[in-house]
Order: C-alpha cells, then structure tokens, then sequence
C-alpha cells in the first residue's frame, strides 16, 4: 500500500468545523455554554470532525479507510459501507500503528483545549460521554489517548470492597485467636 500524501502544515483539508459546534459568543469571547448533542451520531460527527482538522492542521495524511474507521461500531450507528471499510483496513492498514496516529491526534487536541486555545475541552468531554452510551472503536483510542474516564462510583465501589475485605479478614483473625 502506498503511503498517503501529506498535507501541508496549516493547509485545511475536507475537515469543515463541524455544523454542531458552534459556540456561543460573548463580547470577551466563549462564555463557556455547554453543547449538548441529541445523538450519538451528533456526538460522533463532532469527534472525528476535531480529529480531521488537527490532522490537516498538523499536516498528517488520513487515507479514506482511516478517516472512515473513526466511525466504527459494531452496535451503534455507523457508516453503511462499513463492513467493506472493516474488512480494507483489517487487509490494507496496521491497526497498531493507525491507533497510535489517532490517539496522538486527540492528545494535540486535547493539549490545545487546555492552553485555551479551542473552546472546546468541555464540549469534547460531553461529545466523548454520549459515546460512551454504546460501543465505539473511536473510544479505544480516545481511552489510549486520555485514559478511561474516571468516575468516583469506581473509587468509592473499590473502597467498599477494601474495606469488607479487611472486615472480613479482621473477624478471621479475630475468630481463629479467641475459639
């Protein structure tokens, strides 16, 4: 397979911002409204539209098979052609290596939203937890990139069971010394 082109550093590809993102505007700039996304297709749209434009932005190829894998799932929506789109990447493209490109892509973005620089940290933090309702491979590499969402119900779960645990190895002790 042939590498594909590069684009140019700062040159726009086919990666328009996306129709759903469009921030609410103040005269000191984004007042920080919260985006709410209907779908999970609204939500999925946005992510990959990010991802394409960091990509042109920073001058990084995406064949077309690569930009359609961004869509695949196998229990939520997804691209109709995407069984071909599956079966060309699995033949043509090194899913380690294409993983790795994407979730590199997302750290850029997720850097950049950061510094301040894009509006959107909190817009892609809700896009990514509308995701996170079905099963999407978009989500592997946004995890690669990030790390699993942290949720406070898992600390709390896994100090529950820390604490029954040593309840329970306490009262062992305690009935094995005094029988």
């Amino acid at each position: 397979m042939r590498a594909p082109k590069r684009t140019p550093k700062g040159q726009t590809g086919q990666w328009k911002e996306s129709p759903l993102f469009v921030p609410q505007q103040s005269e000191e700039g984004y007042d920080g409204g919260v985006q709410e996304f209907a779908t999970v297709r609204d939500a999925k749209e946005f992510l990959v539209r990010r991802i394409g434009t960091e990509a042109d932005r920073r001058g990084i190829a995406l064949s077309e098979i690569e930009k359609k894998m961004l869509y695949f799932s196998e229990t939520g929506w997804t691209l109709p052609d995407m069984a071909d789109v599956n079966a060309s990447f699995d033949r043509d493209c090194n899913q380690g290596r294409y993983e790795a490109k994407i979730a590199r892509l997302i750290r850029h973005i997720r850097a950049s939203d950061k510094k301040g620089h894009e509006p959107g940290l909190h817009i892609w933090d809700d896009a990514v937890r509308k995701l996170r309702d079905e099963d999407h491979y978009l989500l592997v590499m946004i995890d690669q990139a990030t790390g699993p969402e942290f949720s406070w119900g898992h600390v709390a779960r896994l100090g529950a069971m820390v604490l029954i645990g040593t309840g329970v190895l306490l009262a062992a002790i305690w009935f094995f010394m005094f029988r």
